[in-house]
């Protein structure tokens, strides 16, 4: 939110999920604020969860600073059955969505990770919470995401919203949705969430500006074409798998995965196994069936996982937290869940090099409470 009401010329944001709870409803209101300023904002946003809320967005699209892009939109724009016959007529490119996230203020300075935009994925959830990952980026690496975003918005995928909800894009709507967002916001600033965040040290530090930054000459980003959800499904095609590729392959040390849900299946296995025998350690951090909000998923992990342990790989799982009660049902946990995916290299050894015992530690010794 700081960035939002730091920004003078432009906000555009990229999410696969936009939920109606105080932390989404905060975040509109502070789009609108912007927007009031002159601001032009750009708002893309995947249509599998957005559809539910389509008149919510349309209302924002009225503002005359404002654009809403649907990506990959269903056909219908409303009801259970429509949703169902739209997936029997175009089920293989409605299937390919997308998960992109990033928040870009004034091509300056922009925000990269896992965390969509609802309750769970910022801590203020009663029931799930979700630990994930985020990168702030500021210098040149800004406008390599810029052209990630103006890619997705140009699609042939992305269609504006006036093309899809025309009859919801009016001044009324957009009048209805301020007094909507002005409660909800004067709610926001006296909850109990908003009281903890005031007194956080590390929140408020960030606030201020406060927070270390650590500079790099090397950096590449990148992200999939958005076309590749008009083609059949080809690993070899993605540009994201092309670019880790390489430094898997080429891990001398240690290979560190982090991943919410992990499904390696028969070749993920085999080749991960093969890496434990050739470098000092495999590592894999993911969520136990008690911190998994998808439970099927954590069915196709754990045939796996015997294979994994009896060869060399180690294998981490996040619990909930303690103090919290959780239960794992059909459809997942209630409780503290991993969603960060990250990957590290070999950067046990390159952290610790010229260390006495490095590496000795780094054979005999892993962390008691895994990667962070």
């Amino acid at each position: 939110m700081t960035t939002a009401a730091l920004a003078r010329r432009s906000l555009d944001v990229q999410t696969y999920i936009w939920h109606a709870d105080m932390t989404g409803l905060a975040l509109a209101d502070a789009l609108i604020k912007a927007a009031e300023r002159g601001v032009k904002v750009r708002l893309l946003i995947d249509d599998m969860d957005a559809r539910a809320k389509n008149y919510g967005f349309a209302a924002l699209a009225a503002h005359p600073n404002i654009e809403v892009r649907m990506f990959n939109p269903l056909p219908s724009r409303q009801g259970v059955l429509a949703l169902a016959g739209d997936f029997l007529g175009s089920g293989r490119r409605l299937n390919h969505r997308m998960h992109n996230k990033t928040w870009i203020a004034d091509n300056r300075i922009g925000i990269v990770g896992g965390r969509n935009v609802g309750n769970e994925y910022f801590g203020a959830d009663a029931e799930v919470n979700f630990v994930d990952l985020d990168f702030a980026l500021v210098g040149p690496v800004v406008r390599d995401l810029s052209k990630s975003f103006d890619r997705y918005w140009n699609s042939a995928l992305s269609y504006p919203i006036e093309t899809l909800s025309a009859d919801g894009v009016n001044a009324a709507a957009l009048a209805k949705l301020r007094s909507g967002l002005a409660r909800a916001t004067q709610a926001a600033r006296t909850s109990a969430y908003a009281a903890l965040l005031r007194r956080d040290d590390a929140v408020q530090r960030l606030v201020t500006g406060d927070w270390p930054m650590t500079w790099s000459t090397e950096y590449r980003f990148v992200s999939d074409d958005p076309r590749k959800a008009l083609k059949e499904p080809d690993p070899a095609q993605s540009s994201v798998l092309k670019v880790i590729g390489s430094p898997l392959t080429g891990a001398q040390h240690s290979v560190t995965i982090i991943s919410p849900y992990f499904v390696p299946g028969k070749g993920g296995t085999a080749w991960l196994v093969a890496r434990a025998k050739e470098v000092e350690r495999v590592r894999i951090l993911t969520n136990s069936l008690a911190a998994n909000d998808v439970a099927l998923v954590h069915g196709g992990y754990s045939r796996y996982r015997p294979a994994l342990l009896a060869d060399g790989v180690q294998l981490w799982e996040l619990k909930p937290v303690p103090g919290i009660k959780s239960r794992a049902g059909l459809f997942g946990s209630r409780g503290a869940s991993l969603h960060t995916k990250a990957l590290a290299v070999d950067w046990y050894r390159k952290a610790h090099a010229g260390r006495s015992g490095a590496r000795t530690y780094a054979k005999r010794a892993a962390p008691t409470d895994g990667p962070d």
